[in-house]
């Protein structure tokens, strides 16, 4: 009898491990992720007068023409080599400024950093709220300099363009992580979840050198 219960005492410590190390792997990794410098931190700087000056904004302005106006103001006044990790932290963080510059600081939860896979190469984009869910927006696809006067009418006409990430509307084939709305720090989507090998072994992948976000 002592037996049977030191076995099945010997089966529930192993399962109790095995969901731990589980629950550490797949969900507690998303912490690892949002703390790794590679994918975190832009190579991009934005020159911060053309931040400044553009803080007046209409009051008619929603979540993605301020994402409009971040997105150009980085495309076309910041120094650096970037790629997709690189637009997407850069924009998402003018974002933020100008939002709350311009006393509209409920939006910066409009705004959220994915990341993902386009085939066998990583890809950072950005997502925004709009109509009430969050549409994928291609932070990397250039955005020409706007005048503020100019951005409602590129939202509205641009918006198919921007939703297209790598060519490719339906991101949650590829989409791996989001951010916290109004944070960097990511959380594994069931796609992460069900990765084989883990969360880390995503963190591997999408980091190593065969399978670059950037």
């Amino acid at each position: 009898m002592a037996s049977k219960d030191k076995v099945k005492s010997g089966i529930k410590k192993a399962l109790c491990t095995i969901g731990a190390a589980a629950i550490i792997n797949q969900v507690i990794g998303a912490a690892v992720f949002s703390a790794v410098p590679l994918i975190n931190f832009s190579t991009i700087k934005t020159d911060q007068m053309a931040v400044i000056t553009r803080i007046v904004i209409p009051e008619n302005f929603e979540p993605i023409d301020y994402l409009n106006l971040a997105n150009s103001i980085v495309h076309n006044n910041s120094y650096g080599d970037g790629v997709c990790r690189d637009y997407a932290i850069e924009t998402y963080h003018v974002y933020k400024e100008l939002s709350a510059l311009s006393g509209r600081e409920e939006y910066k939860d409009d705004l959220r950093i994915s990341t993902g896979f386009f085939g066998i190469d990583g890809h950072m984009w950005l997502e925004v709220k709009k109509d009430g869910e969050f549409i994928p927006y291609e932070s990397t696809l250039y955005t020409p300099e706007l005048k503020q006067s100019e951005v409602k009418d590129y939202s509205e006409k641009t918006l198919e363009e921007k939703v297209e990430i790598s060519g490719n509307y339906d991101s949650f084939e590829l989409k791996r992580t989001n951010s916290i709305p109004g944070s960097i720090v990511s959380y594994p989507t069931m796609g992460s979840l069900l990765y084989p090998g883990g969360f880390f072994r995503l963190l591997y992948d999408l980091t190593s050198n065969g399978i670059r976000l950037f």
